[in-house]
């Protein structure tokens, strides 16, 4: 929805009950459901050069099989972005976002542990064509657990032991992507 002065407010739901990987698994197929929504509200051309835009955003996912029912969960999450206009085509912004995961089995024995994270971005967005526009973020992860992570860490460099007093995992990001507007009411994102 568009309301005068720019100001709008974008709604997104999706909801899918299929039969995919869970994880990174590659070779088994699971059942799943899956319901992802988010509202923004846009307030541009209220701060002159600056603009906000204010996101909420729950995802809940849900397993069949009773061996990944470790694995339903529910997130919420909330950001604030202000881009700042450096040119009509350029645009750079600080992002944060405050998130937390719930996991649903607290009483299996190999049960996930809930954990909140804050998530802070530098980025830029360059409208390359009328259509196109590129999007690039460089940011910082902060991840807190309840409880402490499981005692060993994968790493690209192979497993790595990790304390008990261990409850946080920090970081860094980066996010490359591009958004093309098909029609005027529908656009794809690669992200």
């Amino acid at each position: 929805f568009m309301f005068p002065r720019g100001f709008g407010i974008t709604m997104k739901d999706t909801y899918v009950d299929a039969a995919s990987a869970a994880g990174g698994e590659t070779d088994n197929i699971h059942k799943r459901k899956t319901h992802d929504a988010s509202i923004t509200v846009d307030l541009p051309d209220y701060f002159r050069k600056y603009d906000a835009e204010i996101t909420y955003r729950f995802k809940d996912q849900e397993f069949d099989e009773k061996s990944l029912l470790v694995a339903n969960r529910f997130n919420q999450s909330f950001t604030l972005k202000v881009p700042y206009e450096v040119t009509p085509k350029i645009h750079i912004f600080p992002e944060y976002t405050y998130g937390f995961i719930e996991y649903d089995s607290k009483s299996l024995t190999n049960a996930k542990s809930d954990l909140h994270y804050n998530t802070i971005y530098a980025g830029t967005e360059w409208e390359a064509t009328a259509k196109t526009t590129g999007i690039l973020k460089l940011g910082f992860s902060m991840l807190d657990y309840d409880t402490p992570p499981p005692l060993v860490l994968a790493t690209p460099l192979g497993d790595s032991p990790v304390g008990d007093e261990t409850s946080s995992i920090n970081t860094f990001v980066a996010k490359l992507g591009v958004k093309i507007d098909l029609t005027s009411r529908m656009s794809m994102s690669i992200n």
